[in-house]
């Protein structure tokens, strides 16, 4: 069906970066979820898009170089048709 995932596994996927990330495991934060040119868009905090795999992985360490713990969970996690997962 044209409307369906092609990768039913996004969400936990999505789910493994961010606990890879929690713990600051970048390696595995990112490439097990990111392709390489692939675009991590932050526009609505007012950061714009970030394009390919070492502009997110920056990103990430400077984002969470500010904070001393950090914890990323969403309750409501989920893939679009277009193979992207959503966080609410």
């Amino acid at each position: 069906m044209a409307d369906e995932s092609t990768n039913p596994d996004l969400v936990d996927l999505t789910r493994e970066s961010m606990e890879a990330t929690t713990l600051r495991d970048f390696d595995a934060a990112i490439g097990g979820v990111f392709a390489p040119e692939a675009v991590f868009d932050v526009s609505t905090a007012g950061l714009g898009s970030l394009e390919g795999r070492a502009a997110i992985r920056r990103y990430l360490e400077d984002w969470l170089r500010a904070y001393e713990e950090q914890k990323l969970e969403h309750d409501l996690l989920c893939a679009t048709p277009a193979d992207r997962a959503v966080s609410a």
